[in-house]
């Protein structure tokens, strides 16, 4: 065991958290000396501050976040949970109120959307919110981000059910992944090993790799254009995978960078930059959308017949 969590989560309907903090304290204190005689390397979580207790407080309800500062305050424990639901737009403001309250690591062992209560879900949004909760999460200084649940919980709140990154049909149980699972996988995999993140501004994170470091940017209002300083001869940049309707691998393209500034155009849709030395593409992608087909071939044919400029010398001599 490496950690152990006291309680599911403190909530403001009594749903899980049925005690107040006078009773909930000297649970955690008598769970924590246990777990610590038990072996000392064992982290002690609290349990997990409710997004809507999050939400009430930020509302201006002064007899919850008393509550809540009393167990932050007064509690034994070595890591402290933020559960992010609703609007990921307020992930910060949420953890901003906690962090401010204690001195504990934060994690969030419960993040998840589209959220009904906020925004009309679709595949597509989940699998952007997938990307943007980890930016404001890990961007915001969380040491752990985790997704609500893998599958579809089809027995959950209808607020819930449909959060998992593979759906579940409730009759036959059959299931299929969706766009925000290959999201998922496309955020861990580019991710993952970073040593340092920070979130500069709405939709734009940075995650450094020692020297290096990758980049998730969208936009928060409509098409914006920034630049993005980089200190190799290309920026790659991999977008979230959005449909499976066609594929499921991420579109990528690749960009110049001039006097060590890349330029790109963003939208509500995440995506994913990283310098990169060589240009990513095969010199028989023409058109450089990922992929190598009859498409290029037709394009070659256009080039060699004078119907169109020339885009690719593939055997380089001119």
């Amino acid at each position: 065991i490496r950690f152990l969590q006291i309680d599911n989560e403190i909530s403001d309907h009594g749903l899980y958290w049925a005690a107040d903090a006078k009773e909930y304290l000297p649970t955690l204190d008598a769970a924590y000396a246990a777990a610590k005689s038990g072996s000392a390397d064992i982290q002690v979580v609290l349990a997990g501050l409710a997004s809507e207790t999050l939400e009430l407080i930020l509302g201006g309800d002064s007899a919850i976040a008393a509550a809540v500062e009393v167990v932050l305050k007064n509690g034994s424990y070595d890591l402290a949970d933020v559960h992010l639901y609703h609007d990921y737009r307020k992930m910060k403001a949420k953890i901003d109120w906690v962090a401010a309250r204690t001195s504990k690591p934060l994690i969030s062992t419960e993040t998840g959307g589209v959220d009904p209560r906020s925004e009309e879900p679709s595949p597509a949004k989940q699998a952007q919110e997938v990307a943007k909760r980890v930016c404001l999460g890990l961007g915001n200084g969380l040491k752990v981000l985790t997704w609500l649940s893998l599958f579809d919980l089809t027995k959950e709140a209808s607020a819930f059910s449909d959060m998992g990154l593979i759906g579940v049909q409730p009759v036959t149980l059959s299931t299929s992944a969706k766009p925000s699972y290959y999201t998922y996988k496309l955020t861990a995999g580019k991710l993952g090993g970073f040593d340092s993140a920070q979130m500069t501004s709405m939709g734009q994170c940075r995650f450094g790799f020692g020297a290096n470091a990758k980049h998730l940017l969208w936009s928060e209002s409509g098409s914006a254009t920034i630049e993005i300083p980089l200190p190799e001869l290309y920026a790659l940049v991999t977008h979230v995978v959005e449909s499976t309707a066609t594929s499921t691998s991420p579109r990528q393209e690749v960009l110049p960078v001039t006097n060590g500034v890349a330029r790109l155009s963003l939208s509500g849709s995440p995506v994913f930059v990283e310098g990169t030395s060589g240009d990513a593409y095969s010199a028989c992608d023409v058109n450089r959308d990922g992929a190598t087909n009859v498409v290029d071939v037709q394009l070659q044919v256009n080039s060699a017949l004078g119907a169109a400029a020339c885009a690719s010398d593939l055997n380089r001599d001119g």
